[in-house]
């Protein structure tokens, strides 16, 4: 019994079989393989599925056309929203800076004090032999104070920490999970009546914090058959934090059929390379930059 695969473009499904691929409803553009083809094939040149019930129903149109008005002030309400976390997030650094510097002029003048109290000691001690008791408790306090003054410092390298801590927790996330902060949109394009596509454009959007150096996408023109017919390479270069950006594709006189895959990413605002080294050997961090 044949077993099949599917690919919707974005990952791969299968072994399944006929009654399997005919209960999940596979339509004419769902890309096939099973031992035996050379290539994925659309569904619709597959003669045994060419009856099932699915492959007949009619598709629905691009989502992306559909979108009205009130869900595109959504996504703009969305987007000034993130906009405006990132600039809480700032103030919030700022308050952290402050407290540092406070923390340091504290410092400084604890060690003034401590100065003054020290020349203070050896006057008295010259002055009057009998206010020994006066030096030794001065000498204590001079000790408490530099047990504060080492609290401190304590103090101010543990708030450093704990803000590298939380910048290292977030980058760590955009990288873990990228693809849910770098995403494509369906390519949208024509289909001449004798093959060739033409008018290909899609949407690459940056939701980060973080602008990105270069992005690179792999798009790969598919025949009527299922088989490669061309691959280009097009890439985007100094992409703003919470931005989107149009991307256009060349046109060919051959093809039926668009895929767009990312290829490699590179982010060092906050140390992300995907695809450049595919892994640095940490499973735990695998797109941490080399």
């Amino acid at each position: 019994m044949k077993e099949y695969y599917i690919h919707d473009g974005n990952k791969k499904s299968g072994p399944l079989s006929l009654d399997e691929l005919n209960k999940i409803e596979i339509t004419t553009q769902t890309f096939v393989w099973y031992e035996g083809l050379s290539d994925w094939t659309l569904a619709s040149e597959i003669p045994e599925l060419k009856k099932m019930n699915s492959i007949n129903k009619p598709l629905p149109p691009p989502f992306l056309k559909s979108l009205n008005s009130d869900n595109k002030e959504n996504v703009k309400q969305n987007l000034k929203e993130k906009i405006i976390e990132a600039f809480n997030l700032t103030n919030k650094q700022y308050v952290l800076a402050g407290i540092i510097a406070i923390i340091f002029l504290l410092v400084f003048y604890l060690i003034n004090l401590n100065s003054r109290l020290t020349d203070e000691i050896k006057r008295v001690k010259v002055d009057n032999a009998n206010i020994s008791t006066q030096a030794s408790n001065a000498q204590q306090q001079v000790q408490m104070q530099e047990d504060a003054v080492r609290r401190l410092d304590q103090a101010r390298k543990a708030s450093i920490d704990s803000a590298n801590q939380i910048i290292y927790r977030k980058q760590r996330d955009y990288r873990d999970r990228w693809s849910k902060y770098i995403q494509k949109s369906s390519p949208i394009y024509s289909v001449s009546i004798w093959g060739g596509i033409s008018d290909l454009s899609f949407n690459v959007s940056n939701l980060t914090e973080y602008p990105i150096d270069e992005i690179e996408l792999e798009v790969r023109y598919i025949l009527k058959n299922g088989t490669l017919f061309q691959t280009e390479v097009v890439k985007l270069k100094d992409m703003i934090p919470y931005s989107q950006r149009k991307v256009t594709a060349p046109s060919t006189d051959r093809g039926t059929t668009i895929i767009v895959d990312f290829k490699s990413i590179k982010a060092q605002s906050f140390n992300f390379c995907y695809g450049y080294n595919i892994s640095n050997g940490q499973t735990n961090d695998p797109w941490l930059c080399k």
